[in-house]
């Protein structure tokens, strides 16, 4: 495909023919900028390029300390001159020969000048507004050239980027071969396989489920198991404590006599003492029953202080003996003499008899 050259306009000719003007022109400007281009800085050890002239900020440093001090430098001139002219001027023995035709060819000459100023200024707008105007429209492709070369730079991007697409996925697909050997599936054989492995799937779910169920009642059931495991444990000590105390008793040939001499003993102070019974309705309470000569009984209260042993108070219950045991439960209280108290009252009570 062949773009065609764009046609030929005044203001391209005049701008082709200014750059051919400055192509041959040998400006002063285009010398120094190459000669600054090639100019060697390492010698120059007070200038921040000698450092490191490849630093755009030291670079921008060092030109604006450059530029300051050029205008210092031109400020300095203009005034030196203009002093010079002054006293040149002033000290000169000839008077200037300036007329009012001198004044007027003069004021002819800058109003000329003004004009020709004003003129090229409009001229210079002009060609700025064409520029921008040019360059809005090279910008919106409304050139039919540009148009075609932008098509064209797009068809050949677009082009670029199918190839691309073309080579990975030959790529990709070589990959697949080489991953995948033959036999390979058809889309058929694909599609029934699918199927079967989703009805297999759903059997493996429903098989979880189950699975699941059956762990959650072994759980229950664990844990209902290991309480009564727990339980089973505890009464296995106290029976086995009870086991162990059975046959230390069992093993143990004494307790027989042991038991026949205490209950002989009990059955001596039983008949010595005259008692016949004793209970304990409270906690802190004790009634001892004596038998007493003709048939007659007595039976003797005594009240402990809670959680000590230390008498209270004692007092004859249900007695048809008229006898005060008041004092005598007060003297023996003070030395908490039980046994003491228990004799005294008795020996009073046979001697009522």
């Amino acid at each position: 495909m062949t773009i065609p050259a764009p046609a030929n306009t005044p203001d391209l000719e005049r701008a082709f023919a200014l750059r051919k003007e400055l192509e041959s022109a040998e400006l002063t400007i285009i010398e120094s900028k190459n000669q600054f281009l090639h100019k060697d800085f390492s010698g120059f050890t007070d200038c921040a390029i000698s450092a490191n002239s490849s630093d755009p900020q030291l670079l921008e440093a060092d030109v604006a300390s450059q530029q300051s001090f050029l205008k210092k430098l031109k400020f300095h001139y203009i005034q030196q001159h203009a002093k010079d002219k002054y006293i040149k001027t002033i000290v000169s023995p000839d008077e200037p020969d300036v007329d009012a035709d001198t004044n007027k060819q003069l004021e002819i000459s800058n109003e000329e000048k003004k004009r020709l100023l004003k003129a090229d200024k409009v001229r210079l707008a002009e060609t700025y507004d064409k520029i921008r105007q040019r360059a809005l429209e090279v910008e919106q492709g409304e050139y039919s050239d540009i148009s075609i070369y932008q098509q064209a730079s797009s068809t050949t991007q677009e082009a670029a980027e199918l190839t691309q697409k073309i080579l990975d996925a030959r790529l990709a697909l070589t990959r697949l071969h080489a991953a995948h050997p033959a036999p390979r599936l058809t889309l058929d054989a694909a599609a029934a396989l699918a199927d079967r492995q989703q009805e297999e799937m759903g059997e493996l779910d429903i098989a979880l489920n189950e699975q699941k169920q059956k762990a959650e009642n072994l759980k229950h059931l664990i844990k209902t198991r290991t309480k009564e495991l727990e339980r089973l444990k505890a009464e296995s000590s106290v029976k086995e404590e009870e086991l162990k105390r059975t046959q230390r008793l069992e093993e143990d040939n004494r307790w027989p006599t042991l038991n026949n001499w205490y209950s002989a003993a009990v059955s001596l102070h039983k008949s010595l003492m005259s008692l016949e019974s004793f209970e304990t309705p409270t906690d802190n309470e004790l009634r001892v029953t004596y038998a007493l000569p003709k048939g007659r009984r007595a039976t003797l209260q005594l009240i402990f202080k809670p959680g000590t042993r230390q008498l209270a108070e004692a007092s004859l219950l249900n007695s048809s003996f008229k006898i005060d045991i008041q004092e005598l439960v007060s003297i023996h209280a003070i030395s908490n003499d039980v046994p003491g108290l228990l004799r005294a009252v008795l020996a009073r009570l046979r001697a009522e008899v």
